[in-house]
C-alpha cells in the first residue's frame, strides 16, 4: 500500500523546512536543463536552462550529475507505432508527460497503461481517486506489481497478464490485446501464434509506462561518460588538465584525489 502523494510531500517540505525556512532558496523548480558545456575560456561549466519565464544560463565552477543514466522516455517502436498508424482517436502519451490536466484524461473515462509497475499501480489508484470509469492495465508477463495486486477500489480496474497491444478497432475508438509468451532462444516476449485476442472498447488514452532509457544528449561530448556495456568509465583526459578537487571535510584524511576510471 502506498502513501498518497500529497501525505509525502507534506512530510517532506515540513522535514526539510524545519530548521530552515529558506532551505528551498536555490532550488530551481520546473526548469528543464537544455545543455551542459565546460568553457574552456572561463573555465567554468554552463547549464543552458528552460522553465515557464524562458531560456536562460547559469555558469558554476562543479555540476553534479544526478539524473542516473536512464533519463529518456522508452517506448517499444512495435508497441508505439501501432496506434500511430492504425488511426487510434484518442491521446497516447508516455509517463513521463503527466500534468496537472491528468484529471482531464481520466474523470469519466477509460484510459488503459501499457507497463505493470509499481507506478502503474500508483496511477491507476490515482486515476480512481479522480473518478475514472475503468483502467485497463496491460502487462506482457506476470511479474510486475499490478500482477500481485488482487484488489481494486470499487473494482474499476482490469489487469490483463501476459498480453500486448496489437492493434486498433471499433474505427480507432479502441484497442486489441494478443496473448504473449516468452521466447526462450531471444529471452524476450512474443505474441503467442493463434492466442486469444481481446478488444478494449471507447478507449480515451493510451498510457505507456514503459521506462526509460539510458540518454546524455543535454552533455557535451567531453562531458559524458563512455558507452561501455552498462557501467559508464571515465577517461582521465576528459577532464581539464587543471582542474583540482576543492578542500571539503574528507581533504585532510585523503587529500588530493585525482579523477580516475570507474
Amino acid at each position: 500500500m502506498y502513501l498518497p502523494w500529497a501525505r509525502i510531500l507534506n512530510y517532506l517540505l515540513t522535514m526539510w523546512t524545519k530548521n530552515s525556512k529558506q532551505f528551498f532558496d536555490n532550488v530551481r523548480f520546473g526548469t528543464c536543463v537544455k545543455r551542459v558545456r565546460y568553457d574552456k575560456g572561463s573555465k567554468k561549466i554552463v547549464v543552458n536552462l528552460s522553465n515557464r519565464e524562458g531560456k536562460s544560463s547559469s555558469s558554476f565552477d562543479v555540476c553534479s550529475w544526478e539524473a542516473v543514466e536512464n533519463i529518456q522516455p522508452y517506448v517499444p517502436s512495435r508497441v508505439d507505432n501501432i496506434p500511430k498508424c492504425q488511426g487510434f482517436w484518442g491521446r497516447v502519451m508516455h509517463s513521463s508527460q503527466m500534468d496537472s490536466n491528468f484529471d482531464l484524461y481520466v474523470r469519466g473515462k477509460n484510459d488503459v497503461i501499457i507497463g505493470a509497475s509499481s507506478l502503474a499501480k500508483d496511477l491507476a489508484l490515482m486515476a480512481i481517486k479522480l473518478g475514472t470509469r475503468c483502467m485497463d492495465i496491460v502487462s506482457r508477463s506476470r511479474d510486475g506489481n499490478t500482477c500481485k495486486t488482487t484488489s481494486w477500489p470499487m473494482d474499476k480496474v482490469r489487469v490483463h497478464e501476459q498480453m500486448t497491444l496489437v492493434g486498433v478497432a471499433d474505427g480507432g475508438r479502441g484497442v486489441v490485446l494478443a496473448r504473449t509468451e516468452l521466447d526462450p532462444e531471444e529471452v524476450e516476449y512474443v505474441t503467442e501464434e493463434g492466442g486469444i485476442l481481446t478488444t478494449l472498447e471507447d478507449v480515451t488514452t493510451v498510457i505507456y509506462y514503459t521506462g526509460y532509457e539510458r540518454n546524455f544528449d543535454m552533455l557535451d561530448e567531453c562531458l559524458r561518460p563512455k558507452q561501455s556495456h552498462f557501467q559508464p568509465t571515465y577517461s582521465e583526459d576528459k577532464f581539464p588538465e587543471d582542474w583540482r578537487m576543492s578542500k571539503n571535510v574528507l581533504f585532510e584524511q585523503f587529500g588530493e584525489v585525482p579523477p580516475g576510471e570507474i
